[in-house]
């Protein structure tokens, strides 16, 4: 069967490359960001994914971070298998509070540009990267960053509506996740100890999950 990967904000494929994909599957597909339309809804936005690079019905997609988020959105309209979620949320009600605050107050806007296109100590603080290879492939995404996207991205999680959770969904998070905190979110696995990127800084246990789950 197909296998979609969602990547994160500003993320792309190489958030999966300390994953063995090929024991999951043959065929894997990585979903590429396509520009947002002016004022576009994250809605209307997983409409034209579907419509553009997903074709397969019989399908799992795989979801990190915000590609959770936009796996969740695709599948109400194309229902995969299953659904794998890694460090993102499922419903509102798993987005912390503050970051509504942030919205209403735009206080997203406020920040420069170099923040995201940027590596710097407290990005990796916030997204728990350690490791030199980890800080290296990062780095090398930030460099590939797409600002408007990236923004557009935010204001989509932060006012992120949805309140139903898929019946074949799996969800997999980080104890020390400071981008979602693990205390709002209700996950079937807990990473001990890891952070936002733990796909990065623990990916064998990631692996081992993804097996079992698939399997």
């Amino acid at each position: 069967m197909t296998i979609y990967l969602f990547s994160g904000l500003g993320a792309d494929y190489r958030v999966f490359s300390q994953l063995d994909l090929s024991v999951l599957s043959d065929k894997i597909i990585h979903i590429n960001w396509i520009h947002p339309l002016y004022k576009e809804k994250i809605s209307d936005y997983a409409l034209r994914i579907i419509q553009s690079q997903i074709t397969d019905n019989s399908c799992i997609f795989i979801g990190v971070s915000f590609g959770g988020i936009m796996a969740i959105e695709v599948a109400k309209h194309k229902k995969p298998l299953k659904i794998i979620l890694l460090s993102t949320i499922k419903t509102k009600n798993e987005l912390p509070f503050y970051y509504r605050w942030f919205g209403k107050l735009k206080i997203q806007n406020l920040i420069p540009d170099m923040y995201f296109l940027k590596a710097h100590s407290l990005l990796f603080y916030f997204f728990g990267i350690t490791e030199k290879k980890d800080k290296i492939i990062m780095s090398q995404i930030l460099n590939d960053t797409d600002i408007k996207f990236t923004r557009w991205a935010i204001d989509q999680v932060i006012g992120w509506d949805n309140k139903k959770i898929p019946d074949n969904l799996v969800h997999i998070h980080g104890s020390k996740d400071k981008i979602f905190p693990a205390r709002y979110i209700k996950v079937d696995h807990m990473i001990t100890n890891q952070g936002h990127f733990m796909i990065l800084s623990d990916s064998t246990s990631i692996q081992n999950i993804l097996i079992q789950t698939i399997n």
